[in-house]
């Protein structure tokens, strides 16, 4: 077997064992993205045209709701990938289980740990180069009882997590998955493109997705998702030993995820959540066919990121809010973005091993020792969640 049919073979086996380092790394290079954005729109003023930036070369870079979406589709794979290779009504309550503990308890710390340095925000100093974004969030000052009611689902915490509305759409078709993946076996995967097409007639705000014509237009993102997973034997076929096409294919992704922003477009169109999400499936493809974009994004740093994902998500806005406005001053410079920016990293990556390790790992495990009380009372084999 020569060294190309190796590397093929090799991702195929790491896929069907539900290891997916390149995807993982994917992963971690999304939240960063994520990160590198809010950290942008953090800042009022600077030495250069924030505009010209965000409009330019640095779009992909800086398309926060683009990688959003690339991680909606990353759950539709990996989520997909858990319910194929078991199935029956004991794994969708195994299902269930998991995924509340691998979602829901984090969630709530970051929420609870964000609403006590809420405390220490104290609003923005007069003359502070900080946005009027990062002015309303620190303004915010739920009480107890506020948030706790806000927490029933994983959501913005009484807009203490702007981000968080993401974490809603997760929940929902963390839900409906499971029907969607009967309905791609029974029919076709690409029949629940349905939904999608649907959002083009259906009433609604164009500036957010957290509404229904935003979930239908969601929907894309985890039919790609599923659609991905139940053709990666094919697609690794098709792309064994290519792996100048499968680059070719991540050039594209970048060009489509990084367009709607350079062009201007309003983000939450249709035509932009198109492009976003027919994006983030490019990247995904260049991902695991391209041997060396699959080593970069196997490196340790963005496999540590990865890992640690979703408490970064989480809880790199609580940092930012506080060091924004004390960093950035009448103006703002340069030196004191890169500062900035450099703390809100070492900060948010410090708290996140934190929490992946004292939060995470246990809520896991706990999730897991429960499927194992659930399997051998219902007489079903035993599913557990990699850590």
């Amino acid at each position: 077997m020569n060294q190309r049919s190796a590397l093929s073979t090799t991702a195929r086996l790491e896929v069907a064992a539900g290891r997916l380092p390149a995807l993982d790394g994917l992963r971690g290079l999304a939240v960063l993205a994520i990160v590198l954005r809010h950290w942008w729109e953090s800042i009022f003023s600077l030495a250069w045209d924030r505009q010209d930036w965000l409009h330019g070369p640095l779009a992909p870079l800086l398309a926060a709701t683009a990688w959003v979406h690339l991680l909606f589709v990353l759950s539709g794979f990996v989520l997909t990938g858990s319910l194929e290779r078991s199935r029956g009504a004991g794994n969708l309550v195994q299902y269930a289980v998991r995924r509340f503990f691998r979602l829901y308890p984090p969630f709530l710390c970051a929420a609870f740990f964000t609403w006590m340095v809420s405390a220490l925000y104290s609003g923005s100093p007069a003359g502070s180069g900080v946005t009027n974004w990062v002015r309303m969030i620190v303004a915010i000052r739920p009480d107890f009882v506020t948030l706790l009611s806000s927490l029933l689902l994983p959501g913005t915490a009484a807009g203490l997590l702007p981000m968080g509305w993401s974490l809603t759409i997760e929940v929902v078709f963390s839900a409906l998955l499971p029907l969607m993946c009967l309905l791609a076996r029974r029919l076709h995967w690409s029949a629940l493109f349905g939904g999608a097409l649907l959002a083009l007639w259906i009433p609604g705000s164009p500036g957010e997705l957290l509404n229904t014509r935003g979930l239908f237009l969601c929907s894309a993102d985890f039919a790609f998702g599923i659609g991905l997973w139940l053709e990666r034997e094919r697609l690794a076929r098709l792309l064994q030993g290519r792996n100048l096409v499968a680059g070719l294919i991540g050039v594209v992704g970048v060009f489509l995820i990084g367009w709607p922003t350079a062009a201007r477009w309003a983000i939450h169109l249709p035509t932009s959540v198109a492009f976003l999400t027919l994006g983030s499936v490019a990247l995904m493809v260049a991902a695991e066919h391209c041997a060396p974009l699959r080593r970069g994004l196997e490196c340790r740093p963005l496999l540590f990121t990865g890992r640690v994902s979703y408490s970064l998500y989480l809880l790199h806005i609580p940092v930012l809010f506080l060091l924004a406005p004390r960093i950035v001053r009448d103006g703002g410079t340069a030196g004191e973005a890169v500062l900035l920016l450099a703390l809100l990293l070492a900060i948010s990556l410090l708290l996140s091993a934190l929490s992946f390790r004292w939060i995470e790992r246990p809520s896991i495990e706990l999730g897991n020792r429960l499927v194992h009380q659930l399997a051998h009372k219902l007489g079903v084999a035993e599913r557990l969640s990699r850590l």
